[in-house]
């Protein structure tokens, strides 16, 4: 049966060393930490700690002085963290992640006299250290120092840590803790939680973050084992397994792990150990709290807690499978210290009323490091009371009429609009509640005639389809119309900090010449009023204005082709599928079909982005003809970059489709000489139009003239004829390299093989059956001869991409190039690849590769040798 370490009050004025080496006394061969390669007992962890701080007091004699652990390995880190603490020192700890300008600016705010390190991280050190900071290289440490502890006092004000976050002037802010602050916490958490010895722990929290010391604590002064997670291992062996596996009782993480936790959940998830996962954050949505108890299927608590790195915990929330919860935004929870709601002018408020929390104890932080100017301001003294400090939070808040705290928004972010009081928090709240919506968060930016207004990003669960005008009737039928944001931003994930919390910084700032779709403007006529109503019914949206995009509501090929036949069905007018980028909204639209006519002129070439001051990349159509799969690739390019497209003659329905690749490129060759009438050209193709593309090059080399770049996305396959002894061998030695489960591959490939499948993979399901036999005829008798040339392929066959490169080196594509086939392999499927998000990856990979092209190789013999190696390792 497990034990419990007792953990008195007296020991919050005892030290952190005081109370580690009572643990390792008592429970010494229990495990203290556990890593993906190693485990220490208690005996040795402590023994280890007294050396390097025996080490650090017999070279250095330092005392009450900061010093920096630079270190990638738990361990060692730990190690160090106990030993600086037991020589009565305090530590920092530098993410070797960050940018070293910051490391820099945090080895000279703290005056730090020493930096522990490794060899790992020695010429980092090194490039740190100035004159007057010394560095110890804990590999080269002497085993054989003696391993007793030193018995030193250490006083519970004593300084334990500094810990360094982002400051309003641009430099890393200091805040100092001590031994009491941290056992303060421990202690209380200690005594709720009942934390045993053996149980197993684990934190995600980043070392350099004030809470991680607190998880780090928790377990090894109650005599736990500390459990890593190795976060590189994270995509192959999922986190709810790893939990699993490793028996983990307590799982301590930030609301954004813990969101990814819930989506990698299913149904039957049942959690045999964990006991309770501790969510730090200051805001936890109750619908995510719902889908977790939805997924699982054991008794494990959720336990949430407020707190800042100036006072550490604040107010906690236990939450259980029963728990009712009726706001959507969890409660922060029951104040563990005493808690004040002040109003503007330092008054305390009454029971629902918001004002700024204020934290009184007589355990926060010291305050800021060599700053008393901002101490002074955040710290007030507590009258008649010496041993105690109010800080004020800066956050706003409330206590309900149950008890809890509730936080409302910073009170930075409370902010007035066009005379209205505005809550962010609130409108983040409402959002939230949107069923296709994962994250949010709603903040405030200046436009371009500097008026302030609300900006709310998001991100979707599985990456959905959410467009503008969708949130905002959703919010409109929630807040007034105040509060409704200006501008919605779609994001794949939230930037983070170091500490895990969303980087306000590094978020894509809203282009306010450009957005489009925030101003509603209904239709102002009969033919707009029209094409309206044909809109909301093909896309299902509704209200659609004059001025939205047809592609940023969601519009692709198949519903184009859809919207196209009701216009003409509806007003008698004939639009070809490429009218969608001329005109791509309504009221574009509408002056094109009030045009006389009935049809409008058709043209090979379409210039989706037609912009900016690159060359221009030309792209050729897959096998289904049409090219509107290439607008989110030419929209990502940016504004910079030239993109024109290559629609297949017939895809309107109303010419003869061309049956042969040559034939084809000569058209589109006249139709690009009016754009760009001299090389060098850069060109690419999709799937079936990855032949044409190189049908073109051909043709634009025996006119002398040069081809810069030549691009494949997910090209359709091409193999030249060998024998059948020719394939026999290629056979073996795939077998030889890969072994039996490429045989069984091929077998279970062949038993599935259809005729024409490679060419059926290239055609879109709304396809004219002309252009089906058209391209497949094509397909099948062209016979491409050698370029001289090395061409860029984009692709997505990732689950057989050994034998893929190979079959191309030596009978397919790269069998046909002098300088060979270089590929970049995408997480994305034939489809997918141009769609968002995958498109994104293929418009920045594509970008570079142009950039380089124009800077190096314009004019030279070269190849694109430099640039392609980055491109040669598979995508990681």
């Amino acid at each position: 049966m497990k034990q419990i370490i007792e953990f008195s009050k007296q020991e919050i004025e005892g030290s952190i060393s005081d109370r580690f080496e009572k643990v390792a006394n008592f429970c010494s061969q229990q495990i203290a930490i556990k890593t993906e390669n190693e485990t220490i007992n208690y005996e040795n962890l402590n023994k280890k700690a007294n050396q390097l701080a025996r080490s650090i007091l017999k070279d250095y004699h330092l005392e009450n002085q900061s010093t920096i652990i630079l270190l990638d390995h738990e361990i060692s880190i730990i190690t160090s963290i106990l030993a600086i603490l037991k020589t009565r020192n305090f530590y920092t700890i530098l993410d070797s992640q960050s940018p070293q300008e910051r490391l820099k600016i945090i080895c000279d705010e703290s005056k730090a006299k020493l930096i522990i390190t490794n060899f790992n991280n020695l010429t980092l050190a090194n490039n740190l250290a100035e004159n007057n900071i010394n560095i110890i290289n804990i590999d080269t440490l002497n085993p054989y120092i003696n391993e007793d502890n030193l018995g030193f006092f250490i006083a519970p004000n004593a300084i334990a840590s500094l810990v360094f976050t982002s400051g309003s002037t641009g430099k890393p802010k200091g805040i100092i803790t001590t031994h009491s602050f941290y056992l303060d916490h421990i202690y209380n958490t200690s005594n709720k939680d009942k934390i045993q010895v053996g149980d197993s722990l684990t934190t995600l929290l980043n070392y350099s973050f004030s809470g991680s010391l607190n998880a780090i604590l928790t377990c090894l002064l109650n005599g736990g084992t500390l459990v890593t997670y190795n976060f590189s291992k994270l995509a192959h062996f999922p986190l709810k397994d790893w939990l699993q596996e490793n028996k983990i009782n307590y799982f301590i993480c930030t609301s954004q792990v813990f969101y990814q936790l819930i989506d990698s959940l299913d149904k039957t998830t049942f959690f045999s150990c964990l006991r309770q996962i501790m969510i730090v954050t200051d805001k936890l949505y109750t619908k995510e709290v719902e889908r977790f108890w939805q997924k699982v299927s054991s008794n494990c608590i959720l336990k949430h807690g407020y707190g800042s790195s100036e006072t550490n915990g604040i107010a906690i929330i236990y939450l259980q499978r029963n728990s009712l919860i009726s706001s959507k935004i969890i409660p922060a929870g029951y104040p563990i210290k005493e808690v004040k709601i002040l109003d503007e002018q330092g008054q305390n408020l009454d029971v629902n009323e918001v004002g700024e929390i204020a934290v009184k104890s007589s355990y926060l932080s010291p305050g800021y490091w060599q700053n008393p100017q901002l101490t002074k301001e955040k710290f007030l003294p507590v009258p008649n009371d010496k041993d105690s400090r109010i800080y004020l939070t800066g956050d706003l808040g409330r206590i309900n009429s149950d008890g809890y705290l509730e936080i409302v928004s910073r009170k930075d972010l409370m902010v007035k609009i066009r005379g209205f009081r505005i809550e962010l928090g609130e409108i983040e709240a409402n959002l939230k509640e949107h069923p296709k919506i994962k994250q949010t968060l709603v903040i405030t930016q200046e436009n371009t005639l500097e008026d302030k207004k609300i900006v709310s990003y998001f991100v979707p669960i599985n990456n959905q389809n959410i467009y503008p005008q969708q949130l905002r009737e959703f919010l409109k039928e929630r807040l007034p119309h105040y509060q409704i944001p200006s501008a919605f931003v779609c994001l794949d994930s939230f930037p983070l900090t170091a500490s895990g919390k969303i980087d306000l910084k590094s978020l894509p700032k809203v282009d306010w010449t450009t957005l489009i779709q925030q101003n509603f403007v209904a239709p102002r006529d009969e033919v707009e009023l029209q094409l309206t109503k044909i809109w909301e019914k093909v896309l299902d949206i509704q209200p659609i204005g004059v001025k939205d995009n047809f592609f940023d509501l969601g519009g692709h090929s198949l519903l184009a082709v859809k919207l196209l036949a009701q216009i003409e069905k509806t007003m008698a007018k004939t639009l070809p599928l490429a009218t969608l980028f001329q005109a791509p909204t309504v009221e574009e639209l509408a002056n094109l079909v009030q045009q006389k006519g009935k049809s409008l002129p058709w043209s090979a070439l379409i210039p989706i982005q037609p912009n900016g001051s690159k060359p221009p990349f030309f792209c050729v159509h897959g096998g289904g003809g049409n090219i509107l799969n290439f607008y989110p690739l030419a929209n990502e390019l940016g504004s910079d970059q030239p993109f024109y497209g290559l629609q297949a003659k017939g895809v309107d329905g109303q010419q003869k489709p061309y049956s042969c690749i040559e034939d084809m490129a000569t058209h589109y060759l006249e139709e690009i000489f009016t754009i760009q009438p001299e090389g060098p050209y850069f060109l690419g193709g999709y799937c079936f139009g990855s032949l044409v593309a190189f049908e073109i090059a051909q043709q634009l080399l025996t006119k002398n003239q040069k081809v810069a770049l030549l691009v494949f996305f997910d090209p359709i396959p091409y193999y030249k004829p060998i024998s059948i002894k020719e394939k026999l061998f290629h056979h073996l030695v795939l077998l030889f390299q890969i072994g039996p489960t490429y045989l069984l591959k091929k077998i279970k490939k062949i038993m599935s093989q259809k005729p024409n499948k490679d060419f059926e993979r290239a055609i879109q399901p709304e396809t004219p059956q002309s252009i089906k036999i058209a391209h497949l005829q094509a397909y099948n008798n062209y016979v491409p001869l050698s370029y001289p040339g090395q061409v860029l392929v984009f692709s997505t066959n990732q689950e057989d991409k050994h034998q893929n490169q190979y079959w191309n080196a030596k009978i397919g594509w790269g069998s046909l190039m002098t300088k060979g086939l270089k590929f970049h392999y995408v997480y994305a499927d034939h489809i997918s690849l141009l769609k968002k998000p995958h498109v994104k990856e293929l418009a920045e990979k594509l970008r570079d590769c142009i950039d380089w092209t124009l800077e190096k190789e314009i004019g030279s013999t070269g190849t694109l040798k430099e640039l392609i190696n980055k491109f040669d390792k598979p995508y990681e």
